[in-house]
């Protein structure tokens, strides 16, 4: 599943097999553009896309399914999240935060938020500090 295949490119990335990585991200994106072929008005599909898009190197892509995400549900907690994770990576420090400080107020896991390798750009900054405990 499409998970899986995050998880694959993630491993692959910490290995530094760039181009391995992007290869399971882009079939992450695949798998997960079947299942909304079959439910697209799935929020959570739609925000996990834009992540693997967004890993996988397609930015624009991963804009377009995080902003059909929040069209579709704006105050969703694991929405804002994945926004959070998309902006971070593309080093939107700014709208990152933003969207972490308001998926916490809705009650998101700060333990998740730390354990996060994909917010390693955040973690310095005054503002991600006050919102989770240090580890």
């Amino acid at each position: 599943n499409a998970v899986t295949h995050r998880n694959l490119g993630d491993a692959y990335q910490r290995l530094g097999r760039a181009s391995d990585a992007r290869a399971a991200y882009r079939e992450a994106v695949r798998l997960t553009q079947v299942d909304l072929s079959v439910n697209p008005r799935d929020p959570l599909a739609h925000a996990s896309l834009a992540v693997y898009a967004v890993k996988a190197g397609e930015p624009a892509l991963a804009r377009h399914h995080l902003e059909l995400a929040r069209d579709l549900a704006p105050s969703n907690v694991e929405v804002l999240y994945r926004t959070a994770v998309v902006r971070a990576l593309e080093r939107g420090i700014e709208p990152a935060l933003e969207a972490l400080e308001q998926a916490v107020a809705g009650g998101y896991s700060r333990t998740e938020i730390v354990a996060d390798e994909d917010l390693d750009v955040l973690r310095r900054h005054p503002r991600f500090v006050a919102l989770v405990p240090r580890s």
